[in-house]
């Protein structure tokens, strides 16, 4: 004969249930927490690490501030003054490349400007200080002459390394050359004086 079993009501059947879930659920909380606990406590160190070492950088003396040369300073005022001499001119070379577009050439104490329409760039502000000339001659109507240095916009078309590579300005006029000439001789002595 089968044994019978005493029959548990319903209700202390749930009681029970709930209670094992109730305690699987505080023991798997208290693990997490921990786990928790644990990852708050590495991240409050790394924390501290890096506040340490940022203390460090704070501690250490500020890099010194190398002062503005007083040319430098004379360049940046010049540059606000009006030119000494400003010419229209419409044909500019610039190594293998030419410009046919009319620009001003002015002249100022320390440096040449004008405007060259590059094909890909559009119209670029060219400034040319003295202290970066070359050689500088004058052809009839053109001055023509080298800058020393790389000209950003113009690589694949100047190189100052090569001797067949010069930068020239057409002027309407023989008398605008020789000013514009003049200028830039002055303003080469004065540099090279300084």
């Amino acid at each position: 004969m089968l044994a019978s079993l005493p029959a548990e009501p319903a209700a202390s059947s749930f009681r029970r249930l709930s209670s094992n879930v109730s305690n699987a659920d505080t023991e798997l909380q208290q693990k997490l927490g921990v786990q928790q606990q644990d990852t708050a406590t590495d991240k409050n160190q790394q924390l501290t690490a890096e506040t340490n070492q940022n203390q460090h950088c704070l501690e250490q003396p500020a890099p010194q501030v190398t002062p503005v040369p007083a040319i430098e300073v004379n360049r940046l005022s010049a540059r606000e003054a009006a030119p000494a001499i400003s010419v229209l001119c419409r044909h500019f070379t610039i190594g293998q490349l030419r410009s046919d577009s009319p620009s001003r050439v002015e002249a100022f104490t320390d440096r040449l400007e004008y405007f060259f329409k590059h094909p890909s760039h559009g119209r670029v502000h060219m400034v040319m200080y003295y202290r970066d000339f070359g050689t500088v001659t004058a052809k009839k109507t053109c001055l023509v002459f080298k800058i020393m240095t790389i000209l950003d916009m113009f690589t694949a078309h100047y190189d100052p390394k090569e001797p067949q590579h010069m930068l020239s300005i057409t002027f309407d006029s023989a008398k605008d050359l020789q000013q514009i000439q003049q200028a830039v001789q002055q303003g080469i002595i004065a540099y090279t004086a300084a």
